[in-house]
């Protein structure tokens, strides 16, 4: 999938434009009744521009999945190179063929727009949205955060969720294990309920309570509980009924939740 910002559009839309516009008027002196003018070869000035702008037309609509404009802009590059005798006249008939094309191309594609508000949910490959430390301690729940992340950008809650879902299951397998609670098959309740009685009896263990930093291990683990339970009980109220859906908001939510929580173990936890 193509991502990129709605300005590409406009810019290989302007560029065509003022191109044939320099190419009518730059002979007649702004003037373009005279058309026998338009027979002269194109200035130093104006070859420079319109090479300058079919090179970036054709890489540009390269990317944008638009291959025979692409390929005839580079065509464009070569024609005025080799001609000398490369007229006005021509160079407006060239780039208007080259319009006529761009147009028919973008005409079989679909365009999406996201909002601003929707956008900062996408994904980005210079900074992971649950932060720097969650993808070091949890590195295989880097797929599942980013595609939720798309989802909820695309405003396709539920799938959003169940994704988020997927990461909830890695960090309650470390977590179980942390305290050698089996999570395979296991439902989350049970899960968050021997954990939690082992996390009330850290003071009892003589292994936890030889550590001596084991009330502060303790209340991390509670407060990690605490955000465990919420996800839980938001994503139980969800399975509750059988044709249940997540809206925005709630997937938007539900993505705040799994966040701290994932942001919270990777404090003191690994896989």
């Amino acid at each position: 999938m193509f991502i990129n910002s709605a300005s590409l559009f406009f810019t290989l839309g302007h560029l065509t434009e003022s191109l044939f516009g320099e190419a009518l008027t730059k002979p007649t002196g702004g003037i373009p009744f005279d058309t026998h003018l338009l027979k002269q070869p194109l200035g130093d000035e104006l070859r420079e521009k319109a090479l300058r702008t079919y090179r970036m037309i054709g890489d540009s609509c390269a990317e944008l999945g638009m291959p025979i404009s692409s390929e005839t802009a580079k065509e464009l590059v070569e024609k005025i190179e080799k001609r000398s005798d490369y007229e006005h006249d021509t160079l407006i008939s060239d780039n208007n063929a080259l319009r006529r094309l761009m147009y028919k191309e973008m005409k079989g594609k679909v365009f999406l727009y996201m909002t601003p508000e929707r956008s900062q949910y996408w994904p980005r490959t210079d900074k992971f949205i649950f932060g720097d430390e969650v993808p070091k301690a949890f590195p295989s729940v880097i797929f599942d955060v980013n595609e939720a992340a798309a989802c909820i950008a695309m405003a396709r809650g539920t799938a959003g969720v169940f994704h988020l879902m997927r990461v909830m299951e890695v960090a309650l397998g470390v977590l179980g294990a942390k305290f050698s609670i089996p999570t395979d098959h296991t439902n989350w309740q049970n899960v968050i309920d021997q954990v939690e009685k082992k996390i009330g009896q850290m003071g009892q263990d003589p292994i936890w309570h030889s550590q001596p930093d084991w009330k502060e291990q303790q209340e991390f683990y509670s407060q990690a509980i605490s955000h465990l339970l919420i996800v839980k009980n938001a994503w139980r109220n969800f399975t509750a009924h059988a044709r249940g859906k997540f809206t925005e908001e709630e997937a938007q939510a539900m993505f705040g939740d799994v966040k701290r929580f994932m942001q919270k173990l990777a404090e003191r936890l690994n896989e």
